[in-house]
């Protein structure tokens, strides 16, 4: 299966498990609607876990 980049995790945002993420993509609004699938990997490329998206908001470039 082939993966892309669409961004990266750079914090945790309240007690609800939000992640604020630095987009990578062009096409941020389709690739984070609510209910698309992500998958996360560390930082040695290892396989992490799918997450699922519920909500997305901007705020600045996060």
């Amino acid at each position: 299966m082939n993966y892309f980049n669409v961004g990266k995790i750079v914090n945790t945002q309240g007690l609800q498990g939000e992640m604020r993420v630095l987009s990578v993509t062009d096409f941020s609004e389709e690739r984070f609607k609510k209910g698309a699938e992500l998958a996360l990997f560390d930082e040695k490329d290892q396989f992490v876990r799918t997450v699922t998206i519920a909500s997305h908001r901007k705020h600045k470039k996060l």
